[in-house]
């Protein structure tokens, strides 16, 4: 170091225009820095969660979806629905979009004269067709597509589903949505426009990260350069430590342009690591520069290098190890902060292993005296060494207490988490958290065949699940079940699904040239259920994700076939009463209702088993009506007399009551209308019997569910659905070789957000043992000795712990900035047991006494990791300024370390050095006895 001093000294003038010149280039790759953040990009692409994600994301327009929400004064107006009819319109123009689907463009089944027919409320605008408003908000509002898909339950705000183009990159998504957002907030009427998705949250990220670093970086410079200025109290000592911290946060973020990467929000406080951290390379050679008395600029340099070069060359190589432990977390920003931080360290180093010296040459300026501040630190010191059982004592005990916080400790990946609430990404959570029950998405995938009756129930009963079970998170769902159940209900007026495939080929029919992409793929061998969230809690997130793979494993049959009752053998029945028993256990389950075993089996045997007589005997007045309206409407009662009428109606309801047979049936006709009457009305009469069992089987099953299932409280809509459910003949059995399938996989962001967030908890372990491991390794390099090396971890690793105290008293989550802090601990930590290592080995060296080197290492050592301290706490202490959470829970964290390494350096590592014999030194230190005093 000596000669590397001396030659730093003689070309002086050549190192310092070096690092001017890269210095500009740097600054103008700096200049062009971009922030793009996505957490679908935070984990490597083939990562099992993220792949599967990804891959249903992208078929189904989710990864690139905008959503809008628009609050109007009043929404069902016809200027309001024309304005969103025009936006709708006009966004759809708009380059990189693919699809747009708002209130009035999606499909919607409309009444027109008697005629049911599937169209948009837009097509009802045109022209000058009277619209009845409050009965259009009428259907809306009773309308399970439209009420909280598209409408808020209140019925003031609308919302639009904007689809991006999924070939774009994410600099063009970003593009995209900038265009869309100006684009609607110039032509919306509506009074407040709200965004949310995964575009515009991360166009709100870049916005607010540039905003930040653009604050940050210079207010972290003030703050270091004013403690400077305090602490040295001249121009010397004030500007060279700035110059090296300005220099090295330029070059990181230089290079990180120059490498073609882009930061993120977990990464953006880089910068301003590297100036918080890198300022002690030059405080520590600035201090010691200052201490030495030669006039000779070469004599001073070189002497400076000589005592402290090695020095500040572990604390950094300690420093760098620390952040590269980071490797070992399989996220890529925390990566990238781990690199990118390490080389910034690493500049730091440079340049103040060669270009502060050389700058620094051409000063003259000296300690005014070395014992102007000594007789304090030297009465600190030995204060601390006469009573050093106590301030370890007291140590050890308060971090003892404050530990039981760290079993507090949660992750937390969630975007509105990370930015705090004071921007716009969260203000637009928040408003559709409460207008639309939700402002993110679980997705429940499913391949098969997407119009499949039972993969269609299935949907329901999932959705049915999620919201019964976890109402506080869960605010609706939207599907093809949805979609098909709702057709079914307008045209035939029977809210479910049939459970005939040809009957849901008709409905799916009728709603042929609307986009449903979102839904269903173009094969119709895949479709999705979005089940709406409130990401009010991960656990609550993490428990819902548990509890939905629960379920279905244990209720949706993955292979099947049918079975149909109007035609099967006693195999097939036995068949038919097991899966009907477990339907409904299931669908009990899914409302929240208990139900025995044996209950069900009851019902399923009962239902199963149900002949046509007693369906009719049930329903015989009901019956004998339909059927005489039946033969009126084809007019072939006209020749009957009324009192004849009357006794044929009686007859058909008696003998449907006492339980029908055909050759009952004909005679008792004959007694009421006559031979001649009865051949004529007895065949039609007969052909509509199947019919009539078909239509009153639900409510024989209705009024069997209404007895049997009485204590579970279950309500009488969920009955009425239940009945038509288990009134098809057409039955679902579970098959290892049927032909029918079905592969079920939840997915989302608030899952890819716990994943993130566990990954990080394991990672944390990992880094921090490797960590250590490393520091370990050079501290013994530094000390040749494995237990000065151990003892040097103590305040580390107490500090470590301290840390994590902090954040689970302070409710600090544990995410993708505040994961960076256990390594920065044990960098800070170890650089200040190397500053006091290397000091007292110099001290010792020179005095061979225990107590009065520990004294000077003290007063000299002690003073420059004070000033550092100070530095650098100042410089984090500025992320305060930001309106980033996550930045202001970091500076928490941060300026703690420095606080707690610095006290825990002093109050714990001194005393227990102190406690080692001259003995022990000399060997250590390889030192004979000959020098003393």
């Amino acid at each position: 170091m000596k000669k590397l001093g001396t030659w730093i000294a003689k070309h002086r003038w050549g190192i310092i225009t070096v690092f001017v010149v890269l210095s500009i280039i740097m600054g103008y790759e700096a200049s062009k820095i971009q922030v793009i953040d996505n957490i679908t990009k935070y984990v490597p692409a083939d990562d099992p969660e993220i792949s599967f994600y990804n891959s249903v994301a992208d078929r189904f327009k989710m990864n690139n979806l905008i959503l809008v929400g628009m609050k109007y004064s009043d929404l069902f107006s016809m200027n309001s629905l024309k304005n969103i009819s025009e936006v709708t319109k006009g966004v759809e123009k708009i380059k990189g979009v693919k699809s747009v689907i708002s209130l009035t463009n999606a499909p919607w089944v409309e009444n027109e004269e008697g005629s049911v027919q599937v169209s948009k409320i837009g097509d009802l605008l045109k022209g000058n067709k009277k619209v009845d408003m409050q009965e259009l908000r009428k259907s809306v509002m009773s309308s399970s597509v439209f009420k909280g898909q598209f409408v808020s339950p209140d019925g003031r705000s609308a919302m639009m589903m904007v689809s991006l183009v999924s070939t774009m990159t994410q600099e063009e998504d970003i593009s995209v949505t900038k265009e869309i957002e100006n684009y609607i907030n110039t032509h919306a009427s509506a009074g407040k426009v709200y965004y949310t998705g995964m575009p515009p949250s991360n166009l709100s990220a870049k916005k607010i990260a540039l905003k930040n670093m653009e604050i940050l970086i210079p207010l972290s410079l003030i703050a270091v350069a004013v403690v400077l200025l305090l602490v040295f109290r001249n121009a010397v000592g004030f500007l060279l430590p700035l110059l090296s911290v300005i220099i090295s946060a330029t070059w990181t973020v230089g290079l990180i342009h120059l490498l073609g990467y882009t930061m993120t929000l977990a990464n953006i406080a880089i910068p301003v690591v590297v100036i918080a951290l890198g300022n002690a390379y030059g405080i520590y050679l600035v201090n010691k520069y200052f201490e030495e008395k030669d006039r000779d600029h070469i004599t001073r340099v070189s002497r400076t290098l000589q005592d402290i070069g090695i020095a500040i060359l572990l604390s950094a190589l300690t420093t760098i190890a620390s952040f590269l432990s980071l490797l070992t977390v399989n996220i890529n920003p925390i990566k990238a902060f781990g690199v990118f931080t390490a080389v910034g360290i690493t500049f730091a180093l440079v340049v103040n292993l060669f270009f502060t010296p050389a700058l620094a040459s051409f000063s003259n300026k000296h300690a005014s005296t070395k014992d102007e501040e000594s007789p304090f630190w030297k009465k600190f010191a030995n204060s601390i060494l006469r009573h050093k059982i106590a301030f370890v004592s007291i140590a050890l005990i308060l971090v003892g207490i404050f530990s039981i916080y760290i079993f507090k400790i949660q992750s937390d990946m969630r975007l509105s988490v990370l930015l705090g609430k004071d921007n716009d990404v969260v203000r637009s959570m928040d408003y559709f958290n409460a207008n639309f029950n939700g402002s993110d998405f679980l997705i429940v995938d499913f391949k098969g065949e997407a119009l499949d009756p039972y993969l269609l129930r299935s949907e329901g009963l999932i959705s049915a699940y999620a919201s019964t079970h976890f109402e506080d998170v869960v605010g609706g769902s939207y599907s093809l079940a949805t979609v098909i159940q709702e057709m079914n209900q307008k045209f035939n007026d029977q809210n479910y699904i049939p459970s005939q495939s040809d009957k849901v080929q008709n409905l799916w029919f009728l709603m042929q040239g609307n986009d449903l992409s979102q839904l269903v793929d173009n094969s119709l061998n895949e479709t999705i259920e979005q089940i709406r969230i409130k990401p009010i809690s991960m656990q609550r997130i993490r428990e819902l994700r548990k509890a939905l793979d629960a379920f279905i494993d244990a209720n949706i049959f993955r292979r099947y076939s049918y079975v149909d009752l109007s035609n099967c053998d006693a195999k097939g029945k036995a068949l038919a009463e097991q899966s009907i028993s477990h339907y409904i256990e299931a669908y009990m389950s899914a409302k929240g209702r208990e139900v025995s075993h044996s209950v069900t089996q009851n019902l399923a045997d009962k239902i199963v088993n149900i002949s046509s007589s007693e369906v009719l005997k049930s329903n015989a007045r009901e019956a004998a009506k339909e059927l005489m309206n039946y033969l009126d409407s084809l007019g072939m009662l006209t020749d009957l007399s009324s009192d004849t009428l009357v006794k044929l109606e009686s007859t058909i309801e008696k003998n449907l009551g006492e339980g029908y047979s055909q050759e009952g049936f004909e005679n008792a006709l004959k007694d009421a209308v006559g031979a001649d009457n009865e051949d004529m009305l007895a065949p039609i009469m007969e052909s509509q019997i199947p019919s009539l069992v078909e239509n009153f089987r639900t409510s024989y099953v209705k009024v069997l569910l209404s007895k049997e299932l009485k204590s579970t409280t279950l309500n009488a809509k969920d009955i009425e659905t239940l009945a038509l459910e288990l009134s098809d003949r057409t039955i679902a059995v579970p098959d290892k070789n049927g032909k029918h399938h079905v592969q079920i996989g939840v997915t989302g962001i608030p899952i890819v957000y716990n994943h993130v967030s566990d990954m990080l908890m394991r990672s944390q372990y990992e880094s921090m043992a490797l960590s250590a491991i490393v520091v370990f390794i050079l501290l013994v390099l530094q000390t040749s000795s494995w237990v000065i090396s151990l003892i040097g971890l103590i305040p580390v690793a107490l500090t470590v712990v301290f840390n994590f105290s902090v954040m689970g008293m302070f409710h600090i989550p544990l995410n993708a900035i505040t994961i960076t802090i256990a390594s920065m601990t044990v960098g800070v930590g170890v650089d200040y047991v190397v500053q006091i290592f290397s000091r007292f080995k110099v001290e010792f060296g020179k005095i061979r006494n225990v107590h009065d080197a520990m004294m000077e290492t003290l007063a000299t050592s002690g003073r420059g990791i004070t000033y550092n301290s100070l530095a650098s706490s100042a410089g984090f202490a500025t992320l305060f300024m930001s309106n980033i959470g996550g930045l202001k829970q970091f500076a928490i964290l941060a300026i703690s370390t420095m606080v707690v390494a610095l006290v825990l350096s002093i109050f714990i590592l001194l005393p227990i050095l102190s406690s080692l014999s001259e003995k022990f030194y000399r060997k250590a230190f390889k030192l004979n006895k000959s020098k003393k005093g």
